[in-house]
């Protein structure tokens, strides 16, 4: 619209640097972790393993490999809460949502039908619902 501050020039549609900084930054961040977990741990790391860990280690292990050993030791030894956190930790950054997929909706909660709820609280008073009504008191 004419006379609107905007970052674009007249005449010019949609965003010209191709989305957000914050999504070029993930990209870019997503990128350097993938490329992390495919690389080969070096050898003056594995210096610093366990020899027992080290023995179930196959050559050329890569960091990925080592993230999944180390989720196997967690659940084979540790705690519910401390075997979902290292998932959560390990698999969330790698999982993303299907934004194809159809969210399930909710099921509301079933309530009791209204005369049962009636009876309930008459039950709670001390009241008798079943009886003829007093027509002296009013």
């Amino acid at each position: 619209m004419a006379g609107e501050i905007t970052r674009f020039r007249p005449g010019q549609s949609g965003n010209p640097r191709g989305g957000s900084e914050k999504l070029r930054r993930r990209r870019r961040l997503r990128e350097a972790l993938d490329a992390i977990l495919a690389d080969e741990i070096p050898e003056e790391l594995l210096t610093r393993v366990s020899p027992e860990v080290r023995a179930l280690l196959p050559d050329g292990v890569t960091f990925a490999e080592m993230q999944a050993l180390l989720l196997a030791m967690i659940a084979a030894t540790g705690k519910p809460g401390e075997v979902l956190a290292a998932t959560a930790q390990i698999l969330g950054a790698q999982a993303k949502p299907d934004r194809e997929a159809p969210q399930a909706k909710p099921e509301p909660p079933r309530l009791p039908p209204t005369e049962e709820r009636r009876r309930d609280v008459a039950a709670q008073l001390g009241v008798d619902l079943d009886s003829e009504p007093d027509p002296t008191v009013h």
